[in-house]
């Protein structure tokens, strides 16, 4: 008895760490005006997915040449190089298409 007493406590004990929630990131909630602020470059302009650079090592993170049209902060650059997440590139290929 004690032994399956033992047993339904560990269970239950589990149970609350397995019913929690975890997020494997995080990220802070910041208004424009701070990120131009902590920012070293702020461009507007548009990525050129028909470019891609990889390291080969992880294949998640995807360099791409980015036209750069307006500079806000910065030093001026008529291209740079801009990496993103593979996973990302739809929704940014979208909203660019959307004249975002």
């Amino acid at each position: 008895m004690k032994k399956l007493k033992s047993c339904v406590f560990v269970t239950i004990l589990l149970s609350f760490f397995f019913t929690s929630t975890v997020y494997g990131t995080t990220w802070e909630d910041l208004k424009p005006e701070e990120v131009i602020k902590r920012a070293t470059i702020v461009v507007e302009g548009k990525f050129d997915f028909s470019t891609h650079y990889t390291d080969g090592a992880s294949g998640l993170t995807i360099g791409y040449d980015f036209k750069v049209d307006k500079l806000y902060k910065g030093h001026e650059f008529d291209l740079i190089m801009v990496a993103a997440d593979e996973n990302d590139k739809e929704w940014i290929e979208k909203h660019q298409n959307n004249n975002g």
